[in-house]
């Protein structure tokens, strides 16, 4: 057995290496299509199927409280402690929430990411430090001890690996923390992004669970047994308690939503999106697969001479067979040797675009599990293109090829229809990828068209945040922005300054409960809440937001008496339908102080470019809601390019605190170019695969309608020697290629609707049923199908009728 495999072996080499074109061509069409189907796989492999880098993930799970217009949303504390308190599902609950600290260290300050977390989180995640421990319960509580754990990369990069940290402090926003443990490499909260270090959240418990802000993400590890259904019956029920216990903080639209951990890291439009990339490849690859099938079929004709005699000197057909497929399977093995290599390269392309795009991005790499996929598919596919025409070549009768003409039988009429089932095949599924590729183009066309309703070019934005310890009374936080934006206002190249409590597109949100004066006192727990920043003088005149009445804010009620608020267009159709809402008042507590509104301005972008505009009021920075904040984003309308006055903020802010580091320098385009990623990465990739498909096909059409026009020279010639003109020639060649092309399209109309339909998750604006992207991707590519016909039913046309009937 083994000999007879060899010797399979050894003259399938000669064979290929003889067939240097062919199989040159044949390595090639695969290799593109292993690759593609290679690299989309290391994405779903990171991201869907491994599990996440904590010990027993599956028994880790989210839970979020929902509303009926946000769905799930960052937690309460008091929604934290409630369910740690009463629900017995758990081993352990842990809250989190993110921070960006300055960590002093070195020369320079470092703004840094960070989480404030509960004591049980770390048991709740399943991680143990490499360098001391982790938090113990009681250092959460406010009064206790400041503690801190690093990072490995931090530990490495800031403190050079010192194995002596532990017990050490570091100045942490002007405090001294100690300390206390070091994590293993590459530890972070998949949901949140990167972490440098991690503290307690710091909290009084009684005090905390009076607060309805909502900003945590809550984790639990269920116990060994329990479901998740169990678990979800246990804090549905809690939820229906704190709902009647608690109607302050929990009206009756506050929902919970409990799901494993994973679902919260990768969310479902995420994981539509790539399945459906997964889909994509796996069609560019039969494409592929059925274009080396028809080049091996074409090939298969002028190798039944050779099957043929092998049969009479004794070969049986299964030995041919088998030697078709090992010539099948080698060009296989090279085919996925070359797409591993194109798949690498891909697949580095694909990070470097990714801007956020993709979750567990660091985790994608070409691993055991994916060399395993590739081997797997490039043997399955070498079966799949090699195992036809091997059957069809081996079918001989020695009969008909003996005999002159014997091509023209029975044998290539079954190689004809083949082809042309073929050729249909990969025009239904190059139209379907290409209806697909239109959607996309059409849905990000609408999205980058909207008209965010501020300035996005020649706006530098950038992050503050003042410690407390350097800063603690109020009027040291006020005087410390107003010299700030005073200097940089001053620098050349500056046209306007101001500060905000969070960016359009970025965020982060706060949100305020509305009392009207004039009207009805909402029932307790279900008082609108709605979206609110902070913002100094100059802040839409420096975002280039329009203001449709009224006026902004003067710099006295900015910075000393504040007293005013700016409210946006859906703020004044929801609250103020038929009235003028200038000079209107209302307070953001029962017992609040009234505040009035001064102008109204243009709805903006606020989340995302895909969500409708929803009401947003406007406080100055000085104002009667609340304190001064510490943590404000500083934005800088300039008369140049942006990044080129950034140096000259640096150094005045060096001028005034030298300890304070500036973090998330970025334009305001740069930012919209963020939050555009995802669809623009689903678009780009989308599109090359189809385009792909599309070269693909009409590489398909082109070879099969020249081997067609080939096999018929001789029927061409008895044509024309009868009298058939040259444009008839031209016509029949014509109608034969686009015959098949037109059952193609109809065919992959179908398809189209079908994943059309699956897509409707990821489009904006554009209907599954979009009649200009269905009616111009058929035409487009019949267009293209009609030029490859066109090569080949031209030199059928020009053929010399004593030519043609000399062909073989």
């Amino acid at each position: 057995m083994i000999e007879p495999l060899r010797q399979d072996i050894l003259y399938s080499i000669r064979t290929l290496a003889k067939n240097r074109t062919v199989t040159f061509m044949v390595v090639l069409i695969f290799a593109l299509g292993v690759g593609a189907n290679t690299a989309i796989f290391s994405v779903v492999n990171a991201v869907l199927l491994r599990p996440l880098p904590f010990n027993d993930p599956d028994q880790i799970v989210g839970l979020r409280e929902t509303l009926p217009d946000e769905g799930s949303i960052p937690a309460s504390y008091r929604s934290f402690a409630e369910w740690r308190d009463r629900v017995t599902a758990f081993s352990s609950l842990a809250c989190m929430t993110k921070w960006n600290p300055n960590l002093e260290s070195g020369s320079e300050p470092l703004r840094v990411s960070g989480m404030a977390v509960s004591a049980s989180y770390f048991d709740v995640m399943g991680l143990r430090p490499v360098l001391g421990r982790t938090f113990v319960p009681g250092e959460d509580r406010v009064g206790s001890n400041r503690v801190v754990i690093l990072s490995h990369e931090l530990w490495q990069r800031q403190f050079g690996s010192d194995p002596s940290i532990l017990d050490k402090p570091v100045k942490i926003d002007g405090k001294s923390f100690t300390v206390v443990g070091v994590m293993p490499p590459a530890v972070s909260n998949p949901e949140i992004g990167w972490q440098d270090l991690w503290t307690q959240y710091l909290v009084d418990d009684q005090k905390a669970r009076l607060n309805p802000g909502r900003y945590l993400r809550i984790n639990g590890r269920l116990k060994p047994g329990v479901t998740l259904d169990q678990a979800r019956a246990q804090v549905e029920s809690t939820m229906t308690l704190m709902r009647r216990d608690f109607p302050q903080t929990h009206g009756k639209n506050y929902g919970v939503d409990i799901r494993p951990l994973v679902d919260f890291v990768v969310p479902a439009r995420t994981r539509t999106a790539l399945l459906i990339l997964l889909g994509v490849v796996g069609c560019v690859l039969l494409i592929a697969c059925t274009n080396i099938s028809n080049l091996l079929l074409a090939r298969a004709v002028g190798r039944e001479r050779e099957m043929a005699i092998r049969a009479a000197l004794g070969a049986t057909r299964t030995r041919l067979i088998r030697q078709l497929l090992a010539e099948s399977l080698i060009v296989s093995l090279l085919s996925a040797a070359a797409g591993l290599l194109l798949a690498k390269v891909g697949l580095q392309v694909l990070l470097s675009l990714n801007a956020g795009a993709i979750p567990r991005a660091e985790q994608i790499h070409l691993d055991g599990a994916v060399l395993a996929f590739t081997l797997l598919i490039a043997l399955l596919a070498g079966l799949i293109f090699g195992l036809t025409p091997a059957l069809v070549t081996t079918k001989v009768d020695l009969h008909d090829l003996v005999k002159e003409g014997g091509r023209g039988g029975g044998q290539g009429i079954r190689h004809r229809r083949l082809r042309g089932i073929l050729v249909i095949g990969e025009v239904a599924v190059a139209l379907t990828l290409l209806i697909a590729s239109g959607l996309m183009v059409r849905s990000y066309w609408r999205l980058t068209n909207i008209e965010p309703g501020f300035n996005m070019d020649d706006v530098l934005t950038m992050q503050l945040n003042l410690p407390v310890i350097s800063y603690p009374e109020n009027s040291d936080v006020v005087n410390f922005y107003r010299q700030l934006s005073t200097r940089v206002a001053s620098l050349p190249g500056v046209n306007s300054v101001s500060l905000s409590q969070s960016l359009p597109l970025r965020g982060p949100v706060y949100t305020d409960p509305v009392f009207v004066e004039g009207e009805p006192v909402p029932p307790e727990g279900q008082e609108p809440y709605i979206r609110q920043n902070i913002v100094t003088t100059d802040f839409f005149k420096s975002m280039g937001i329009s203001i449709l009445k009224g006026r902004s804010f003067t710099e006295q009620e900015t910075w000393e008496t504040g007293g005013a608020l700016i409210v946006n267009e859906a703020f004044v159709r929801r609250f103020f339908p038929t009235q003028d809402p200038l000079g209107k008042r209302i307070k953001m507590s029962s017992d609040g102080q009234w505040v009035s509104i001064v102008g109204v301005v243009a709805n903006t972008v606020q989340s995302n470019f895909e969500s409708e505009p929803i009401p947003e009021m406007y406080y100055t920075y000085i104002n009667s809601v609340s304190e001064p904040m510490a943590a404000l984003s500083l934005i800088v309308h300039t008369k140049t390019e942006p990044m080129t006055v950034a140096g000259s903020i640096r150094n005045e802010l060096k001028g005034i605190d030298p300890t304070l580091p500036l973090s998330n320098v970025m334009t305001m385009r740069a930012i919209a170019d963020n939050v555009l990623a995802k669809p623009r990465l689903n678009l780009l990739l989308i599109g090359i695969f189809a385009v792909l498909a599309l070269i693909l096909a009409v590489v398909g059409i082109y070879s099969v309608m020249s081997y067609v026009a080939s096999q018929r020279t001789r029927e061409i010639g008895v044509r024309m020697a009868l009298g058939a003109q040259s444009h008839q020639v031209f016509w029949l060649i014509i109608w034969q290629g686009m015959s098949l092309v037109l059952v193609g399209l109809v065919v992959g109309m179908a398809g189209a609707l079908l994943l059309s339909r699956l897509m409707a998750t990821l489009l904006y604006g554009v209907t599954v049923t979009d009649p200009l992207t269905l009616l111009s991707a058929p035409l487009l590519l019949a267009a293209i199908a009609l030029f490859a016909c066109y090569f080949p039913a031209r030199k059928a046309m020009r053929l010399d009728p004593v030519d043609a009937l000399r062909y073989e």
